[in-house]
C-alpha cells in the first residue's frame, strides 16, 4: 500500500467513527461533540490534531493525478484551519457552540441520522478509494 491509499483509509475509518454513532444516537452524540469541545483549550489542541493530520497531507509525495490534487486541496485546507484554531481560538469556539446549539434544538433527529449516513457513505468511499482505486 502506498501513503496516499495508507491516508485514504485512515481518513475514511476516522470519518465512520467520528460520524457514525450519528446514525444510532443522534442527540447523545451532539451531547458527546458538546463536552469533548467543551473548553477553548481543547478547541485548541483539535487545532493542532488537524495541523499533524493536515501536514500528513502535504508532506508525502503521492505521484501525480487528479486525487492526488485533491489531497493537497484537502490538506491546505486542514492547515489552514489548524492555524485559525490554535492563533485565534475564542472566536470559533462560540461560533462552534452556537453552531452546535442551534443545530441541536432546530433539526430533527432524522435529518441528523441522515447526515451520519451521508458521512458513513463518504467514509466508505474513502477506504474504497484507498483500497481499490489508488
Amino acid at each position: 500500500m502506498s501513503a496516499l491509499s495508507i491516508l485514504c483509509v485512515g481518513l475514511g475509518v476516522l470519518i465512520i467513527v467520528g460520524r457514525g454513532p450519528l446514525i444510532f444516537a443522534p442527540r447523545a452524540t451532539l451531547r458527546f461533540y458538546a463536552s469533548v469541545m467543551s473548553t477553548v483549550t481543547r478547541f485548541r489542541v483539535l487545532g493542532m490534531m488537524l495541523g499533524v493530520f493536515g501536514g500528513a497531507f502535504l508532506f508525502f509525495d503521492y505521484g501525480k493525478g487528479a486525487i492526488v490534487g485533491w489531497v493537497s486541496m484537502l490538506g491546505w485546507l486542514f492547515v489552514t484551519a489548524a492555524f485559525a484554531l490554535v492563533v485565534l481560538p475564542g472566536p470559533f469556539y462560540r461560533i462552534f457552540k452556537g453552531g452546535l446549539r442551534s443545530f441541536r434544538e432546530s433539526v430533527s433527529d432524522v435529518v441528523i441520522r441522515m447526515f451520519g449516513l451521508l458521512a458513513v457513505i463518504v467514509g466508505v468511499g474513502f477506504i474504497y478509494m484507498g483500497l481499490y482505486v489508488v
